[in-house]
């Protein structure tokens, strides 16, 4: 069975969106260790060593998120079974974490993506 049209553009924005974390997430890990110092002696209050670590955790994280990203796109790409189940995962923590943050468009967009998901998930295999 073809690759719908619409899992072909959601595997290359998924591609894209994984560029572009991992690009933040590496800043982060290159800022945790250039710039924190600078921020600590400005910040009056500031415990030594935690910039460098929260800065350092984010950066790990959004690696993180960002091979999850890549591998989704490689899955809806390949139309496994796994990257759909997987991304309507994502898609709800999206939500929830809109919900929290009263972002409309952050519930509104995955709730899209899980519709249309929904809608051709006979074509996973």
């Amino acid at each position: 069975m073809a690759r719908p049209i619409g899992v072909t553009i959601l595997a290359i924005l998924k591609a894209i969106l994984w560029v572009f974390v991992l690009i933040s997430g590496i800043l982060l890990l290159s800022v945790s260790t250039i710039y924190t110092s600078d921020i600590e002696r400005l910040l009056p209050y500031a415990v030594p060593g935690m910039s460098t670590l929260v800065t350092g955790s984010l950066g790990v994280i959004l690696v993180v998120i960002s091979l999850i990203h890549l591998a989704i796109a490689y899955g809806l790409w390949e139309m496994k079974k796994w990257a759909w189940a997987l991304e309507i995962v994502v898609c709800v923590l999206n939500i929830l974490g809109s919900l929290i943050t009263l972002n409309l468009l952050g519930i509104i967009i995955p709730a899209i993506i899980i519709w249309y998901l929904w809608s051709v998930r006979d074509s996973f295999g």
